[in-house]
């Protein structure tokens, strides 16, 4: 399923970004723990 190339790079890159930074502050956090 094709979006349109640009923004949807965009999106996936800023979604990318978003779930990483969650992803590592969960980490910290479960290791602070």
């Amino acid at each position: 399923m094709l979006r349109l190339g640009s923004t949807s790079m965009k999106f996936d890159t800023l979604f990318l970004k978003q779930t990483l930074s969650i992803v590592s502050s969960l980490g910290s956090l479960a290791y602070a723990l």
